[in-house]
């Protein structure tokens, strides 16, 4: 077996990955590597599960194919598993922005040749019998929504969240009741966003929990409760600048684990792929930090 598996997820960034294939297989010359290609969703947790005996398996995409790559290494047993690289191709790329990982193609393959490793956390779902890990955000209600809609917006990068975010804002506004417990502390109200922050930034651009470290062994999670349309809009501009932490419309936890019941149906992405949506019955949550969970390739200080 190679020493790198690389996962290449072609459909990323547009198809912006596949088009540019060719030419990094070529900068990458010299490396004791294999190339496999996903051929549909969830692919890429099965190649990456079937990688021990690598050293390292690159994810090659956005922040989907990350989060594919990294269920399937957390298949494998800590002992033996392989370190996580990635080339970012995607459209937001909000992993590598909060992990320290290279934030080009160019510096990931030096990085890989020659570059240091750390232990990054990940946060571990479960809900309804299902069990998944997350490495960069995961979104609740108002968020994972704008992840629904921006599947119909044919733009890139951050314009394509903006408008998905914008129209949800004209055209969602629940805030369902919740329970959440953290810490032997616990309450209940309103929620029309929650947002589990292991890295700062989500969307391209949001930053939701600004403070946020992939290696401090804690999550950060930020409530929005109920608030106008008008508010909204005025607090966008915050998120952006990742100043709304002041805001009294929303509350930040830190904690290393976090329970919630919804009174409704619950709608959540993680790391912009979707866990759940209404209609598959997921009304309760639970989240725990996994610290150290993996060894994530960098570059040279």
């Amino acid at each position: 077996m190679a020493v790198i598996r690389f996962i290449v997820n072609p459909a990323s960034g547009m198809g912006k990955t596949g088009r540019q294939l060719h030419k990094l297989r070529e900068q990458a010359a010299g490396l004791d590597a294999e190339w496999l290609v996903t051929e549909s969703p969830g692919h890429a947790t099965g190649l990456a599960a079937s990688a021990g005996g690598c050293e390292v398996v690159v994810a090659v995409g956005g922040d989907g194919t990350v989060h594919e790559v990294v269920n399937g290494l957390m298949q494998l047993p800590a002992a033996g598993r392989p370190a996580l690289a990635v080339i970012p191709s995607g459209t937001g790329n909000d992993f590598v922005f909060g992990s320290s990982a290279p934030p080009t193609g160019e510096r990931a393959l030096a990085a890989l040749r020659d570059g240091g490793r750390k232990r990054i956390d990940l946060a571990h779902l479960r809900g309804a019998g299902r069990d998944e890990y997350i490495c960069n955000t995961a979104g609740i209600g108002f968020d994972a929504t704008v992840n629904v809609q921006s599947r119909y917006v044919m733009l890139r990068d951050f314009p394509k969240y903006l408008i998905a975010t914008l129209w949800t804002i004209l055209y969602y506004f629940a805030a369902p009741r919740m329970l959440l417990r953290w810490n032997g502390d616990h309450v209940a109200h309103r929620v029309m966003m929650l947002v589990v922050g292991n890295g700062p930034r989500e969307g391209g651009g949001f930053l939701t929990t600004p403070d946020s470290r992939m290696d401090d062994g804690v999550l950060d999670f930020l409530v929005a409760g109920e608030v106008s349309r008008l508010n909204m809009l005025l607090l966008l501009p915050q998120v952006l600048a990742g100043t709304h932490l002041g805001n009294p419309a929303v509350r930040l936890v830190s904690t290393t684990r976090l329970a919630l019941a919804c009174e409704t149906d619950l709608c959540i992405q993680a790391d912009g792929e979707f866990y759940c949506l209404p209609g598959d019955g997921v009304r309760r949550l639970d989240v725990q930090v996994v610290p150290g969970a993996l060894e994530l390739v960098v570059g040279q200080d």
